[in-house]
């Protein structure tokens, strides 16, 4: 806090919001690039095949780890 003369003027940090914005929107960055990546290992490995059927779209998942801050992409 700063008084300067009968007006008082009052500063405010929003370094700890900015941080949980910029973490929030890379973590959102990365579930939309594990998004793509099992959307088009699904369209590829089935593109090889005549019918759809099996379960390695279903078993084909990805996550996003709040602490480390990284995407697993599994098969």
């Amino acid at each position: 806090m700063v008084k300067k003369g009968k007006t008082s003027i009052t500063y405010t940090s929003n370094v700890e919001r900015v941080k949980y914005t910029l973490s929030e929107l890379t973590r959102a960055a990365l579930r939309d690039v594990g998004k793509y990546l099992t959307k088009e290992f699904r369209l590829a490995y089935y593109g090889h095949f005549k019918k759809r059927r099996g379960k390695v779209g279903k078993f084909t998942q990805y996550w996003v780890r709040k602490k480390d801050c990284d995407l697993q992409v599994g098969l």
